[in-house]
């Protein structure tokens, strides 16, 4: 029997409008690993629209500029962030959705293996106890 729950992965894509100018903005596997990498855990992830230090390292690294590479080559300011507040909310919700989903995913992963080495490593002992004549 199975653990894994279906549920609906957030939106790889999300439109907002920052200093005036529609922005679509894309979740790649790497952007999602920066902010794994300084949202830390699961209930980091559930915390990035409450603590004010995970929405500044949030919105760093989403709405800064960057070049081909992924490397930052303009900082935002998160001070002067030209953007409304319901696109501020729906961006913060978005990335907490996405690192919600990616450390859950994870943990399931983990879970799984566990159980699937267990029940391996139940089967050798008990051919080991009990071999073949």
């Amino acid at each position: 029997m199975s653990t894994t729950t279906t549920r609906q992965a957030p939106p790889a894509k999300l439109e907002i409008t920052l200093a005036g100018a529609k922005k679509i903005l894309f979740m790649s596997f790497g952007l999602l690993n920066e902010l794994c990498r300084g949202i830390g855990d699961a209930q980091g992830a559930l915390q990035v629209t409450a603590n004010s230090q995970l929405r500044d390292f949030v919105l760093m690294v989403v709405l800064s500029d960057r070049d081909e590479e992924g490397n930052v080559v303009k900082p935002i300011n998160v001070n002067r962030i030209e953007m409304s507040i319901e696109d501020g909310e729906r961006l913060l919700d978005w990335v907490s959705q996405h690192a919600t989903d990616f450390f859950v995913r994870t943990m399931e992963r983990i879970v799984t293996g566990h159980k699937d080495k267990e029940s391996r490593l139940k089967a050798l002992k008990e051919l080991a106890e009990n071999p073949a004549s």
